[in-house]
């Protein structure tokens, strides 16, 4: 097998071997469709042997990633190097899924927080003192302003979302 899959703890750890290529992708896919109902806690990725990796891997990832997400739960990929590592920062992969050096970097800083949705420090406009709500016409320009950037933001999203879509069509 091009992979193993068990439990430490109470976390999945997904540890791959060599190639992380289309052949392994579906396997992979297949197996961890099955198993997600059953998840009750992070899963880590083991990318340390992984010599190369192609899109069919980032799009497997990102596949699990969804699922995790919709079910609160988290995926962290673990001791990515050379050229996974390359792909995955290209890509900016690691935006969105935590990538670690190590597992112990993983209990350090991750095991014993819980996932969380919303950052804790964020503030909404309800949660903001009156004064900062009133705003002069030089905030309103900004806030124009801001509010196309935002409109452009979503537009860039739904084309990234489809090329998300499109790579697990192709898988």
């Amino acid at each position: 097998m091009d992979f193993s899959i068990y439990k430490k703890e109470q976390n999945v750890i997904i540890s791959l071997k060599e190639h992380f290529d289309a052949k392994v992708s579906r396997k992979l896919k297949y197996i961890f469709d099955q198993l997600a109902n059953k998840i009750t806690d992070d899963v880590l990725v083991n990318l340390r042997p992984v010599l190369f990796m192609d899109s069919t891997g980032i799009g497997t990832i990102i596949h699990m990633h969804k699922i995790l997400k919709a079910k609160q739960k988290r995926i962290f990929i673990i001791g990515a190097e050379g050229q996974p590592l390359g792909l995955l920062t290209m890509l900016k992969v690691n935006r969105v899924i935590p990538c670690l050096q190590t597992m112990d970097d993983y209990q350090i800083h991750y095991a014993s927080t819980p996932p969380q949705l919303k950052p804790s420090g964020s503030i909404t406009k309800s949660q903001k003192p009156k004064q900062a709500q009133e705003s002069t016409s030089q905030d309103q320009q900004q806030a124009t302003s801001t509010d196309e950037e935002e409109t452009q933001n979503k537009e860039s999203k739904k084309v990234t979302d489809q090329r998300e879509d499109n790579i697990e069509d192709l898988i």
